[in-house]
C-alpha cells in the first residue's frame, strides 16, 4: 500500500489533512491487439480513417492512426492494457463524404459520450456506426470565424466545427484552415449551434440567429485552452465571471466548495464531470452580482478525479478536485 497525505487551509485558516491509501500493482503490463469495423448505415465505410487516444489520469494523448481497409476495417497493434477511445470518419475521397459524420466508439458524436474501451484482452469486436448528418435548407446566410490557441493569437488549423440546428440535429462539419479560420455557407435564415470538437478539451455550443437583418455572423472567436473552448463573437469574450477559486477541501469526501464572481445577474450551471467527460451531477440556479459561495455534494461519487464546469451564458469555466472514500 502507497499513502499520500495532502493538506489543506480552510477559510477559517485551520488545516485539514487528508489521505490516500491505494494498492499498487507491481508487474509488467501485457500488450494486446484490438479493432473492429466503421459502418455507413447498413455498408461499411470504403475509406476513411481511425484515431486512437488513450486516456491517462485527465489526460488525453493521441497515440496511433491507421487507415480502413476495403472492408471498413481498422486495427490497432501492440497496445498497452489500459484506457482508450477510437475515433473515425470517412476520407475525402469516400463515396460516404459529406453524408456522415467523425463518430467515436459508441457511435457517438463528441468524445463525452463515447464508450471508453478497457483494453485488457486482444478483441475484434468495438465496431462503430457513423453518425449520418440531417439534411437541411439552402440560403443566404453565413457563419465564419477564427480558431485560436490559449490568447496567443496562434491559428489552429484543423480543428473540427460542427454546426447544429436549433433541435441539437449536427448538419455539417467543417475543419478549419491553415489560417484558423472555418466557414458556414449557404445555410437558410434560422437558429444554429456551433461548436469545437477536440477530443480532451471541454466545450458548449454557441447559439446564433441568421435573419434578414442579419444575415451573417462573421466574428466568432473559438479559443482553445488547455482543458477547455471559449467562444465569443466580436469584443463578447469579455469574462462577466471571474474569481473562480479552486475547489476544497482537495481531496474531497462528502462535498465540495467554491467560489466566483459575477459582474451582472443571471443563471449559473454548474455540472460535475467525471474523467471520461460524463455529467454525473449538476444544477442550475440564479445569482446576484458579486461574489457566491457554493457547496456540491460528493459523498455519493466514486473515487477518483473529477472536474467542476461552470457556465454563464457563452462563459465555461472549469476546475478539477479529487474524490476519495
Amino acid at each position: 500500500n502507497v499513502s499520500l497525505t495532502v493538506s489543506t487551509e480552510n477559510l477559517s485558516c485551520e488545516i485539514v489533512l487528508s489521505m490516500i491509501t491505494k494498492k499498487i500493482k507491481v508487474g509488467m503490463k501485457e500488450y494486446f491487439n484490438f479493432g473492429g469495423q466503421a459502418f455507413a448505415g447498413y455498408f461499411p465505410v470504403d475509406i476513411g480513417t481511425a484515431f486512437l487516444y488513450k486516456i491517462e489520469e485527465d489526460e488525453f494523448i493521441p497515440i496511433d492512426t491507421t487507415e480502413f481497409d476495403t472492408l471498413g476495417c481498422y486495427i490497432f497493434y501492440q497496445l498497452i492494457e489500459g484506457d482508450y477511445k477510437v475515433k473515425t470518419f470517412p476520407s475525402a475521397s469516400s463515396v460516404h463524404a459529406g453524408d456522415y459524420l467523425p463518430t467515436y466508439f459508441g457511435n457517438a458524436l463528441l468524445w463525452t459520450k463515447a464508450e471508453t474501451i478497457k483494453l485488457s484482452a486482444a478483441a475484434w469486436d468495438y465496431d462503430i456506426s457513423m453518425v449520418p448528418n440531417h439534411s437541411y435548407s439552402a440560403g443566404g446566410g453565413l457563419i465564419d470565424g477564427v480558431v485560436t490557441l490559449d490568447g496567443k493569437n496562434t491559428l489552429m488549423e484543423d480543428i473540427e466545427i460542427i454546426l447544429f440546428n436549433q433541435n441539437n440535429n449536427c448538419l455539417t462539419y467543417i475543419k478549419s484552415d491553415k489560417n484558423g479560420i472555418f466557414e458556414f455557407s449557404g445555410l437558410a435564415y434560422g437558429t444554429y449551434k456551433v461548436m469545437a470538437e477536440v477530443p480532451g478539451k471541454y466545450t458548449y455550443p454557441t447559439t446564433i440567429t441568421l435573419s434578414e437583418g442579419h444575415p451573417a455572423i462573421e466574428d466568432i472567436n473559438i479559443i482553445v485552452y488547455d482543458e477547455d473552448i471559449y467562444y465569443g463573437i466580436g469584443d463578447e469574450l469579455n469574462n462577466k465571471l471571474t474569481g473562480l477559486g479552486d475547489p476544497y477541501p482537495n481531496p474531497a469526501r462528502n462535498y465540495v466548495n467554491f467560489k466566483f464572481n459575477l459582474l451582472e445577474a443571471g443563471n449559473v450551471q454548474i455540472f460535475i464531470l467525471n474523467q471520461g467527460g460524463q455529467v454525473v451531477d449538476k444544477s442550475n440556479s440564479h445569482y446576484n452580482t458579486g461574489e457566491s459561495f457554493v457547496q456540491l455534494n460528493t459523498a455519493n461519487l466514486s473515487s477518483g478525479m473529477y472536474k467542476v464546469m461552470v457556465l454563464f451564458g457563452n462563459e465555461k469555466h472549469i476546475k478539477s478536485f479529487i474524490k476519495i472514500n
